[in-house]
């Protein structure tokens, strides 16, 4: 079978363009590339789970935010923000809920917990998509290297798990064990509290950046209803949200390192540039001269022989003429004794009056 036709041999195709189509349908940006097959797919595993989420929460996801913070740009910190086109048609059917206007709300569907996490993964796998779309159109595929899209999504299902499809063990055991034991330890102070979008619309958010750790305890949980107040439920929110985020920075990570094997270069190298910076700039450099010290001998200057009768003789200087002889000032000032000689700088407008310029 012959192969997919990439964006690299097409030289039409612009990197922001398959990103923003990606962004808006799913599947659009790998069909603008020529690659069916990956349009396909991703177009029915996201819509997918996005027409499942709203069917089983009945169209009701946004109706969980709290009134007073709905909005026009409410929803640009939701996961499903990810997929822009379903999230806009959501909004624009079932707006934040279809309760009565009057009288007391309806009871939430009983698939709303189910429903609001299908929504937002089906906006979290979208935006796997635009990376893989705008990957595939700026660079060629390389025999051997995995598509960096596919690493991301392995970082996301489990902390550390794209570090270590790279190779970097000792990464990815060390972030691996910090994100899920932060997100585990702030699930304990907040005693599961923060386990629930409906209780916490925006945290929940963040939280599941974390991975299949965060959604598995929330399913596990049962979400179960509190009748006290819980004295560390604000604290445990605060680093269960910050494991996410944390995840979401090493997903970067993992992105920027596959890129570069994609690219061809060796993601070491930067690296290891910056480390050498770091040491040549608080080491001294070894070509630089001493100065002289006090006991250090100087050597007196020697006089120019006294012109032969056959020898040319040296040029005359007439009063007032400017000696050609003499080292020159300014930039180009020669050194003197090991030591660099301050250059003098004149500039117009100096009066002979006023103190020297640094």
């Amino acid at each position: 079978m012959a192969p997919e036709k990439t964006a690299k041999n097409d030289p039409n195709a612009v990197p922001a363009v398959a990103l923003v189509l990606a962004w808006v349908l799913p599947g659009a940006g790998h069909l603008y590339l020529g690659r069916l097959a990956a349009a396909l797919v991703g177009f029915l595993a996201v819509v997918g789970l996005y027409a499942a989420g709203v069917f089983l929460a009945d169209g009701r996801t946004f109706e969980l935010l709290d009134a007073e913070l709905r909005g026009p740009v409410a929803l640009a910190l939701t996961p499903e923000v990810g997929c822009l086109g379903a999230i806009l048609w959501q909004f624009q059917t079932y707006g934040f809920g279809l309760g009565p206007p009057l009288g007391p709300p309806e009871p939430l569907p009983a698939g709303i917990h189910l429903g609001v996490l299908l929504t937002a993964l089906g906006g979290l796998l979208n935006l796997a998509l635009c990376v893989d779309a705008h990957t595939a159109a700026r660079l060629r595929p390389r025999a051997g290297v995995r598509a960096p899209a596919l690493l991301v999504a392995a970082g996301w299902l489990l902390p550390g798990l794209g570090h270590w499809l790279q190779g970097r063990r000792v990464r990815a055991l060390v972030v691996g064990l910090l994100v899920i034991g932060l997100f585990a330890y702030g699930t304990h102070l907040a005693e599961g509290s923060n386990l629930s979008r409906e209780r916490h619309f925006y945290y929940w958010a963040a939280q599941v950046l974390a991975g299949a750790p965060a959604v598995l305890l929330e399913q596990l949980s049962g979400h179960a209803v509190f009748s006290r107040a819980l004295p560390s439920a604000d604290v445990g929110l605060l680093f269960a949200a910050l494991a996410g985020l944390f995840n979401a920075v090493l997903l970067i990570d993992v992105y920027g390192w596959q890129e570069a094997l994609q690219a061809g270069r060796d993601p070491r190298q930067r690296d290891q540039a910056h480390a050498a910076a770091l040491s040549a700039g608080s080491a001294p450099s070894s070509t630089a001269t001493a100065a002289p010290s006090a006991a250090e001998p100087v050597a007196a200057p020697v006089a120019a022989p006294a012109a032969t009768p056959g020898s040319a003789a040296a040029p005359s200087v007439e009063p007032g003429a400017p000696d050609v002889s003499a080292p020159p000032r300014g930039p180009s000032a020669p050194k003197t004794a090991g030591r660099d000689v301050p250059p003098t700088w004149n500039f117009p407008g100096d009066s002979p009056l006023a103190p020297p310029r640094p």
